[in-house]
């Protein structure tokens, strides 16, 4: 004998309305700025961009970090220390990444990360790597060495395309690979590296041109002190601007 038709079917139940979790997920931080959502420890990595220019990047679960409350100005804060002088930049949590300028070249910085609840009160979420910035003439193969960074990359995608890298050698590993990019020196892997870095031929003629005037400057330089016995008029007229 057939079933009827009209009995219900075991565990299936018929909504009068839409079906929806009543939990509402996590901001897609993904989606609006290029970063996952970040779990586990929080990250924070700086690189000299130049002599006077610190490249600062971070990955940090913002929820957890505000859990105990937001900040008063809705401002993150980079901190950065070098002997005993202080500067802070305040900065957009969910950006991932600035740039400090105004620096002093060949001095070294200790970067920290953090936020301010109540005003007064410094909420420390991650400390990072210490940068020696290079300098502008005296060590010309230090500067060389610097990569150029473009500002349009996010924390995660530097970390994606080098992921063998730690923030002690993340610049000299980034001018090596430009370096053999701009002489079409890389393997089909490093080319889609490239790719995910999304750095364009003028971005790595570019970095060409720099290293080249550089080291003609140098050049220069020591033929100069050579000729005329190597007194520097910059001396003297060190010290922090901040």
């Amino acid at each position: 004998m057939a079933t009827s038709s009209s009995e219900p079917l075991s565990g299936y139940k018929i909504s009068e309305g839409p079906v929806t979790s009543s939990s509402l997920p996590r901001p897609d931080v993904e989606e609006l700025t290029g970063l996952p959502v970040h779990f586990g420890e929080p990250l924070l990595v700086a690189i000299a961009r130049d002599p006077r220019t610190l490249f600062v990047c971070w990955s940090v679960d913002w929820p957890a970090a505000f859990a105990k409350g937001l900040p008063a100005d809705r401002c993150a804060h980079v901190r950065i220390r070098q002997n005993g002088n202080e500067k802070t930049v305040a900065v957009e949590p969910m950006r991932g990444s600035c740039a400090i300028e105004e620096l002093e070249p060949g001095e070294t910085y200790s970067v920290e990360l953090g936020y301010y609840a109540p005003p007064e009160t410094w909420n420390s979420v991650v400390t990072g790597n210490e940068v020696m910035m290079p300098f502008t003439s005296d060590s010309a193969d230090q500067m060389i060495d610097a990569a150029t960074i473009p500002f349009h990359l996010t924390f995660q995608r530097i970390l994606d395309a080098f992921r063998r890298s730690n923030g002690d050698d993340l610049a000299q590993t980034l001018a090596q690979f430009q370096e053999r990019a701009n002489r079409s020196e890389l393997s089909r892997d490093e080319a889609e590296v490239l790719r995910a870095l999304d750095l364009s031929p003028e971005d790595l003629q570019k970095t060409a041109a720099t290293r080249e005037s550089l080291a003609k400057s140098e050049r220069l330089r020591e033929r100069g002190e050579k000729l005329f016995g190597g007194a520097s008029p910059g001396e003297g007229f060190g010290g922090s601007s901040w």
